[in-house]
């Protein structure tokens, strides 16, 4: 499922951006082309913040936690992400 969300959600928001500039009385090709460009960072952002995520767990802690060293998926979740 995971496959086929990303192109939907681009799709969407590249048809939504491209009838907003429309709207704004953009030509149809440059609409296209900020609508494109609009979703083209939406993208960015969201690999931008799962990279921000990514950096935040502690894979020392997470190994521990996935080796039994912690009871609660819960606590081995925050543990791994050092929240306190």
């Amino acid at each position: 499922m995971h496959g086929t969300a990303s192109p939907c959600v681009f799709g969407f928001l590249a048809a939504w951006a491209t009838k907003q500039f429309l709207a704004r009385g953009q030509t149809e090709v440059l609409a296209e082309q900020l609508g494109h460009r609009a979703a083209l960072f939406s993208i960015t952002a969201f690999l931008l913040v799962g990279l921000v995520l990514l950096l935040l767990v502690n894979e020392k802690k997470g190994r521990a936690c996935g080796a039994g060293a912690v009871g609660s998926h819960v606590a081995g979740l925050a543990l791994a992400l050092d929240v306190r």
